[in-house]
């Protein structure tokens, strides 16, 4: 099945999954073969309708990415559809995720899978509470993965 949804899921919604979820919507018009590709973010443990945290909204501007506008939302497995492809974050999102079901937890992959090399961990730590350079370093991963994701989802909706 392919995949027409992606949701980038971390624990508050707060700082790494709001910034893969912009980044990737805007970086969507460069994959001619995503066009109808629906993009979101959740948090396993978020308090919905807060903001972007606030080192995360100014961090973000240094990667062209405008998260002022974001809102929490919680995750929830009901909105999980066919074509869903879950992204999550850290070992902690896919214990919270396994208990859902094997139709929701195959659906789910680490977004670090697509920035490991050279024996890079395939986990995102969270940078909440953090010093900027740290959500600098986790912005950089996730630009990374975002990138290779939409990569290669491009080139398989191409036939490649």
């Amino acid at each position: 099945m392919p995949v027409t949804r992606l949701c980038f899921i971390c624990s508050g919604n707060i700082c790494r999954s709001p910034f893969a979820e912009e980044l990737a919507k805007k970086k969507l018009p460069e994959f001619a073969n995503l066009k109808s590709l629906q993009i979101i973010s959740r948090g396993l443990s978020a308090t919905p309708g807060l903001p972007a945290d606030e080192s995360a909204q100014r961090i973000s501007k240094q990667f062209g990415v405008d998260l002022s506008n974001h809102r929490t939302a919680q995750f929830s497995p009901d909105e999980i559809g066919g074509g869903d492809l879950l992204l999550i974050m850290d070992q902690f999102h896919a214990a919270l995720i396994q208990p859902l079901g094997r139709e929701i937890a195959s659906k789910t992959i680490l977004l670090g899978s697509f920035f490991q090399k050279d024996g890079h961990k395939l986990i995102i730590s969270d940078p909440w509470g953090k010093p900027d350079s740290e959500f600098g370093q986790c912005f950089e991963q996730i630009s990374t993965a975002v990138t290779r994701l939409l990569t290669m989802l491009d080139q398989r909706a191409n036939g490649l």
